[in-house]
Formats: structure tokens, sequence, C-alpha cells
């Protein structure tokens, strides 16, 4: 056998090796996963790489809780009115409990997020109309529900989406002007996650 053949059989069988030590790690570090999850609270990542999200049980139809594990250099991104914000983890990992919830109070519909950062206002009164009239209604999307999930940041995953039911959606088309329409339009709400330039 001719020597550099030699060593390219050595080269593959060295990665052989390593390939099944990778996955044999893996396989035995699983259950470990689950008792560290169950311990501490947070997400613990198999790769740091990649994103990591867990909805959290709520009592209330509009409260809404994940904890995620985000790596550096990615970002959280809501809309919800005119356009979309960005918080959190652009240069620092992030795990920890991301939550958004709506409520009344004496007649008047707040929100509350925590998303990196802090938010807490009055609703703007379309909105507060929307929910007053449908809220049980409002179809709601959000990750995470059934069990952990594995999230590819080089592109947006959406946690969240917040849409309005047809005939609501129905008599707000035929009330709003095409601006008007877009602060409810296809979503009164939504929360992503992405890398930097996800900015929508």
């Amino acid at each position: 056998m001719r020597r550099h053949e030699l060593i390219l059989t050595i080269l593959f069988l060295v990665g052989a090796v390593l390939l099944g030590h990778s996955t044999w790690r893996r396989i035995r570090l699983e259950p470990e996963f689950e008792r560290l999850k169950r311990l501490t609270g947070e997400l613990v990542p198999y790769d740091p790489t990649k994103g990591y999200v867990s909805a959290l049980p709520s009592e209330e139809p509009l409260d809404f809780a994940w904890r995620l594990y985000l790596p550096a250099e990615c970002r959280i991104y809501t809309r919800h009115g005119d356009g979309w914000g960005a918080s959190g983890g652009l240069y620092d990992e992030m795990n920890t409990v991301i939550r958004l919830r709506f409520r009344e109070v004496d007649g008047q519909w707040q929100f509350y997020q925590q998303t990196g950062t802090t938010q807490k206002s009055n609703v703007e009164p379309r909105l507060a109309d929307i929910l007053s009239r449908g809220s049980h209604r409002l179809r709601v999307e959000q990750l995470g529900q059934e069990a952990v999930e594995e999230l590819d940041m080089t592109k947006e995953t959406s946690l969240l989406r917040i849409t309005l039911p047809d005939d609501l959606e129905a008599e707000y088309k035929s009330r709003l002007t095409d601006r008007e329409l877009r602060r409810f339009s296809p979503a009164i709400w939504e929360v992503k996650v992405g890398p930097p330039n996800a900015w929508p």
C-alpha cells in the first residue's frame, strides 16, 4: 500500500471512531440533560448553536410564556400595531423565561411583555375592542406546547402568532382603510426569534 493511501485509511478510521464516540456521548448524556432541565428549570442545549424553546402552562387563555435558550447574536422580534421591535440576546446567549400577557383591569385592557426588555401598557382602543368582543375566539399558534423544540437560528421562527377569526377579519376589512387594517392583519400580535439580519 502506498504511503498516501495508508495515511488516508488512517484518517478515515480516526474520523469514524470520533463520529461514533460523539454519537455515543450524546445518547449517554440525554438522561443527564433531562435531569438538569428538571433540576434547574433551564433549557440545557444539546447544541449551543441552536435555539431551544418550551411553552409553559398557563391557567389563562391570553397568558403566554416560554423557557427559551438562544445563542449569542440572536434576537427576539415582536410585532403589534405599526411595526416590529427587537430585543434581547444580541451579544450574549439567553437562557430565560419570556412572557406575553393580556388582561382586563377595571374595564381597560392591558398587556405585559417580557422579552429581554419589559413593556407594560394599556392596549390601543381598536385592539381593546377586538379583545372585548372576541378574545376567546382569537386564533393562537404557540410553539413548544407539546415538547422542547430545537430551533435553526440561521432563520426566523415564530413562537407566537395571534390572528382574528374569519368573521371579525371580514368586518374590519369592510370598516378600515388598508393602512389601519395592517395593524391587525395578517396578525394582531407576533413573537419571533432569529438572527440579527432577520429584521422584517
